[in-house]
């Protein structure tokens, strides 16, 4: 049966959202496993597990991807600042890859647990070219996937933020735009641009340095009480 699980900060309230069908014994195993060894694919939730303290919640409900999708976005759990969530609900319908159901969180956690996929086989239940096929077509077999390719999905602002907020340096917008470039491997047709970065960011309240550099004002991934000492 499909259910919602929150990983939730204690420390900042911050949430991450996902669902799973995997047993609720066994998905806390593996996510507990792959954030205590730093291998987690969502690396802002990462960077964050060590330094907070965190609690794991399940929630039965009934549809679910539905469910999962409406939390998202009501919550703003895209943005670095609320939440965790890469992009909704693991599905891309607007931007050039389209995946389909078999390309799922526990498709994502299990593999980053068990690099095999004859486990996934016998876990999932589906047939072995299914399943290879699936992560070779997303380059699932490249470390760090997620985090070098999340510039393909929903929402290239937020990654856009996210990379700021993972660095933990200041950055001036083309230096931002630079490292997606490089990093993520953002294509010029995704027609992302410093000035939209630097306008998103300040729609976004991201505070920016008085000083100027190459021309840019200069963005810092500082938390809220930083906020209300500018």
């Amino acid at each position: 049966m499909n259910y919602l699980y929150y990983l939730i900060n204690e420390d900042t309230n911050k949430k991450f959202i996902g669902k799973s069908s995997l047993p609720k014994w066994a998905l806390k195993i593996i996510l507990f496993e792959l954030l205590d060894d730093g291998e987690h694919y969502n690396k802002l939730l990462q960077k964050d597990w060590k330094k907070n303290t965190f609690k794991l919640i399940f929630d039965d409900v009934d549809n679910v991807g539905e469910e999962c999708d409406k939390i998202i976005n009501n919550e703003n759990l895209l943005n670095p600042k609320n939440g965790y969530n890469v992009y909704a609900d693991l599905r891309n319908n607007r931007g050039r890859f389209k995946k389909n159901d078999v390309f799922s969180d526990d498709l994502c956690l299990l593999f980053c647990w068990h690099k095999n996929i004859q486990y996934l086989v016998r876990t999932l239940g589906l047939e072995r070219n299914t399943i290879s096929n699936r992560l070779a077509n997303f380059e699932l077999f490249e470390n760090d996937y997620f985090a070098r390719n999340i510039a393909r999905y929903d929402d290239y602002n937020y990654t856009s933020m996210r990379l700021l907020y993972l660095e933990d340096i200041c950055l001036t917008a083309n230096q931002i735009m630079d490292k997606m470039m490089h990093k993520y491997n953002v294509s010029g047709m995704l027609r992302v641009t410093p000035r939209k970065i630097s306008s998103f960011y300040s729609v976004q309240h991201i505070p920016s340095t008085k000083d100027k550099k190459q021309g840019c004002l200069v963005f810092c991934p500082k938390n809220e009480q930083s906020d209300k000492n500018d």
